[in-house]
């Protein structure tokens, strides 16, 4: 084998999001013998490269869903191979269908989580992947205000609900 994909949570991390010491040591071996170690999880960069550091190998980081692929060394981002952005009109239009709907959504940028809440008693909280996101709160007016930045941009969203037929 020359590759190995790993997800992070439920698979690399264990249920605390720690790298068991036995992971650790299969993946240095792996690398050692010439494999590559690529952890493909839909968490932002910021998030997962915490857990190349940990590992103490290279390899590459698939983020956001495939949103950021990266080539990573010494638990940094070395060399960004590709970036994929929402577009603004399409951002736009997903928080208006959210606040319509009343859905919550999770904006993800590289290096943070940007949470809009419309129904907080439809909000899930008690999820322990939530845990693991840099969530930051914003009101509906401060996220499509801040969307006229061209520096901003997100790579991936995400509605969330109780209810899961909206």
């Amino acid at each position: 084998m020359k590759l190995a994909a790993i997800d992070l949570d439920g698979t690399l991390l264990d249920s605390q999001g720690v790298v068991p010491q036995e992971n650790i040591r299969a993946l240095k071996a792996f690398a050692s013998n010439g494999g590559i170690v690529t952890i493909a999880t839909g968490r932002n960069s910021i998030s997962a490269k915490d857990v190349f550091a940990q590992l103490g190998v290279s390899g590459y980081l698939i983020s956001s869903n495939g949103a950021l692929i990266s080539e990573m060394k010494d638990g940094e981002i070395d060399h960004v191979l590709r970036r994929s952005k929402i577009e603004v009109p399409t951002l736009k239009k997903a928080f208006y269908l959210a606040k319509e709907a009343k859905i919550s959504i999770i904006a993800s940028r590289e290096t943070q989580d940007d949470q809009i809440t419309f129904d907080e008693n439809a909000l899930v909280k008690d999820d322990p992947y939530y845990q693991h996101f840099n969530l930051q709160n914003h009101s509906f007016d401060e996220i499509t205000k801040q969307l006229d930045d061209p520096s901003l941009s997100y790579l991936k969203l995400a509605l969330t609900d109780k209810n899961e037929e909206k």
